[in-house]
């Protein structure tokens, strides 16, 4: 919600009222120092989004698949059930059946259908959703390394032109001096903002990211493993075998 207010707020207001705004919705920024190095952090920072992004996309993929997967077998998996029930009832029609009889496995073959019948959900509604979410999360953060750039881009064009008129040979007129303090005053806003940005840059919007996909991968994945043990452990009842009379 915080985010929204911002954006609505941004449009056709000035790089002053820009970082005004700012440091209103963040006012801690105002006793945080400015990270060394910010261009190179963000360099890195945006080297790291693009290549988990990547890593993210074939996860989100893979995972899909293996939903896809899991739908495929199940149907499958009902047509074993239904080959085996007719196979039993033409080989117990079979009057001339030698000993020893086929060993009755259709209930066995019911059961591993029916427990393995939310495989597809788990991997969709769980896996797949992980992945998804981090996806969406690494697209918000390179949007904000964009806007970064944006800022600093404007910031480096503002410094070359202010840096013309030390630059110049002879004493500036009226006009050239009026222009020089607009210019300077245009510096003077967007380092001030290119500050701010940076700050909440690192200090805000990359801890958030960082603590929600941590949070939400690790309590996902947590929930996704106690519902496989849970599959395994039915399965294992499914498959057993009954002892036979005499066995210890």
């Amino acid at each position: 919600k915080q985010k929204r207010d911002i954006e609505k707020q941004i449009n056709a207001q000035t790089d002053a009222s820009i970082t005004k705004m700012y440091a209103s919705f963040f006012p801690e920024m105002a006793t945080i120092s400015l990270p060394k190095e910010t261009e190179e952090r963000v360099l890195r920072l945006k080297d790291y989004l693009t290549n988990a992004g990547k890593q993210v996309n074939m996860l989100l993929e893979s995972s899909n698949q293996i939903s896809d997967k899991w739908n495929d077998i199940l149907e499958h998996s009902g047509k074993v059930t239904g080959a085996l029930k007719s196979l039993s009832k033409v080989e117990n029609g079979y009057a001339q059946r030698p000993e020893p009889a086929r060993l009755d496995v259709v209930g066995k073959f019911e059961a591993w259908s029916d427990t393995i019948s939310e495989k597809p959900k788990q991997w969709s509604s769980t896996v797949s959703e992980i992945f998804k979410h981090e996806k969406l999360d690494i697209d918000a953060m390179l949007q904000v390394v964009a806007k970064w750039e944006a800022i600093y881009k404007r910031l480096s064009k503002q410094q070359i032109r202010v840096g013309k008129y030390e630059k110049g040979d002879g004493e500036l007129n009226d006009k050239q001096k009026a222009a020089k303090e607009r210019d300077e005053e245009i510096l003077r806003n967007l380092n001030a903002m290119f500050e701010i940005i940076s700050k909440i840059l690192f200090e805000s919007e990359v801890l958030h990211y960082w603590d929600n996909k941590t949070k939400n991968f690790n309590g996902q994945v947590h929930s996704f493993f106690q519902t496989q043990l849970k599959v395994s452990s039915r399965l294992a009842q499914v498959w057993a075998e009954e002892k036979k009379s005499g066995e210890e």
